[in-house]
């Protein structure tokens, strides 16, 4: 439902209300993809209902194209590739075509968000009959089964290519590092008791997050990485309440976020570990921040920032009434993003706008470390 621009701090391009009615005290997550500038296609994961809406807009109007609806909440990301929108919700990943959202296929006793290379679909399955956890490569055509890879335990998070390199780590802490074409281990080690991230690389290095056990389940969560090359860890250090499967990398910097009372952003050193800067939010912070075209974007409770990434400078801010709950698209000056009212809304990004930031301000180091866990509950 398409409705009419309205003005809170920054005036709305569109606002596309993703449900019928109004459910405020839902938890409503949202994730989203651009593809080839004509379809934006959007997940609206509603946990009250147990039920995801997905939506195909125009993402220059905010006009709904075409509607899928799915029992149970999204798993990870939405990926979209060769005029298809493929998502996992429940155990069940399903494949639409991208122009009309007709179903193409599906399968079941899955338990990962899917990623795509090469006309080959790479998901986590775990076997009903027997418990055993598998990775699947699956044509992207018909969704037939090409290979599988046995794993310790089941995979929750969305495996990482680049090249010929599959990496991904399962609920038991095993990272494992496969040739993509045909699902050939490479390396497998255990660094921890359960993976709460993706893996990220870059330059050989890979950048992931893992918790250990603890009563408490903020503690004993902790940023990582890991040299493929030498097979060795290069520094880890531990967050307190570290957002799981909500990190960055680029420009040589680790950008982590926590879901602590305060919440957090933070920029971290990719060589060393060290704490460049924190921004405290104000409140929890659950999505990832994203990179583009030198600046970085994060959500963070009801405002999403523009960030300078190398000092943490906030250069702009846009703020809403309710709490973001998507990583944000960025797309010809607009910023693309839902909110816990339900909608997901365009708005024209504004520089210069930073003193409107209700956060707690920014904490830096220019020389020396932060110790202990950050940030402080």
């Amino acid at each position: 439902m398409l409705t009419k621009p309205k003005t809170e701090t920054t005036s709305l391009a569109w606002a596309f209300r993703c449900h019928y009615k109004r459910r405020g005290d839902d938890n409503i997550e949202f994730d989203s993809k651009l593809h080839d500038c004509e379809h934006l296609i959007v997940a609206a994961s509603y946990f009250f209902d147990d039920e995801t809406h997905v939506f195909a807009l125009n993402p220059f109007t905010g006009e709904q194209i075409w509607r899928h609806w799915a029992r149970y909440n999204l798993r990870g990301a939405i990926e979209v590739f060769s005029g298809s929108t493929a998502f996992t919700v429940g155990n069940r990943l399903t494949v639409l075509n991208q122009v009309s959202g007709n179903e193409r296929w599906s399968t079941t006793q899955i338990n990962s968000a899917p990623t795509h290379q090469n006309g080959i679909v790479y998901v986590g399955h775990s076997s009903a009959h027997n418990d055993r956890h598998y990775i699947l490569a699956l044509n992207a055509h018909d969704g037939r089964e090409i290979t599988r890879f046995s794993m310790h335990y089941r995979m929750q998070f969305k495996p990482t290519l680049t090249a010929d390199h599959l990496l991904f780590g399962d609920r038991l802490g095993w990272f494992y590092h496969l040739n993509a074409n045909g699902l050939i281990v490479r390396h497998r080690q255990r660094l921890g008791d359960r993976f709460i991230s993706s893996i990220h690389i870059s330059d050989s290095v890979c950048y992931f997050a893992i918790a250990k056990q603890q009563d408490d389940p903020n503690q004993g969560r902790y940023l990582c990485a890991y040299d493929i090359q030498h097979r060795q860890m290069l520094w880890q250090r531990e967050i307190f309440a570290l957002a799981e499967d909500a990190i960055t990398v680029g420009s040589g910097l680790v950008f982590a976020c926590s879901t602590s009372s305060l919440g957090s952003l933070m920029a971290i050193d990719g060589r060393t570990g060290n704490v460049c800067w924190v921004i405290s939010a104000g409140g929890s912070v659950h999505c990832a921040p994203v990179l583009h075209q030198g600046l970085l974007y994060v959500s963070a409770f009801r405002s999403l920032l523009v960030i300078e990434p190398s000092t943490g400078k906030v250069l702009g801010c846009i703020n809403r009434s309710n709490r973001i709950g998507s990583t944000p698209i960025i797309f010809k000056g607009m910023a693309l993003f839902g909110d816990q009212s339900g909608e997901f809304v365009s708005m024209p990004l504004q520089l210069n706008t930073a003193s409107h930031y209700a956060g707690l301000g920014i904490g830096r180091l220019q020389n020396g470390v932060f110790e202990g866990k950050l940030p402080v509950p």
